[in-house]
């Protein structure tokens, strides 16, 4: 099994620490399991978090890489997309693994909620929570899902983050900043209605 994620940088709200003693805990339950967790990109949080994968003595189960630019390639060759932030804004690399097919196993904060809620193949663990993320990981190992399949039944539901559909979401608030007028009706972006933004999901979704 291939899990990645991408751009460990300084940033605390990333949480790469809750991933690799995810995949720690992963290695304790399982120590014959085939596994390799990559983290690609660079930044200055990276040595810390290679000390720590020494530590606790993942050797090949975790690889670091430098920054890639194909990225389509990677998530192509990956089985899994593991991503523990603790916060977000839009989670652009969440978005490429929902588009690419990859079963996700995701933090659950509102974020993560907000973009992979309702998507097939998606599991949640607590924000923190190393043995969930493990559990996580190894429910989707047990049960793996067609990467066709899964495009196929998230594509109606990625169309709203589409570059088209928020465009034009963003021309329709324009419009109705300057014109002090409600969207059009037939806006199919997630700025439309403004009034009616739905409450995050709270529990723990199990795998759909």
């Amino acid at each position: 099994m291939r899990a990645t994620s991408f751009v460990p940088s300084g940033s605390k709200a990333k949480n790469y620490d809750c991933a690799i003693r995810g995949v720690a805990e992963l290695k304790r339950q399982a120590p014959d399991l085939n596994v390799r967790y990559l983290i690609c990109g660079d930044g200055p949080g990276k040595q810390r978090l290679m000390d720590l994968a020494a530590e606790l003595q993942l050797g090949i189960w975790i690889q670091f890489c430098e920054s890639r630019t194909d990225i389509p390639e990677l998530l192509a060759a990956g089985d899994i997309f593991l991503s523990t932030s603790s916060v977000e804004g839009m989670p652009l690399s969440v978005l490429e693994a929902l588009s690419s097919g990859l079963p996700c196993v995701l933090s659950g904060i509102d974020q993560h909620y907000e973009v992979a809620g309702n998507m097939p193949g998606c599991v949640f663990s607590t924000p923190n929570n190393a043995e969930e993320v493990s559990h996580a990981l190894l429910l989707l190992m047990k049960d793996p899902m067609s990467a066709d399949t899964l495009r196929r039944d998230r594509e109606p539901l990625l169309d709203k983050f589409s570059i088209a559909t928020c465009a034009g979401s963003y021309s329709d608030f324009y419009q109705f900043v300057r014109q002090g007028k409600a969207a059009h009706p037939s806006s199919q972006g997630t700025l439309t209605n403004l009034t009616e933004v739905p409450p995050a999901r709270k529990d723990n979704q199990c795998l759909r």
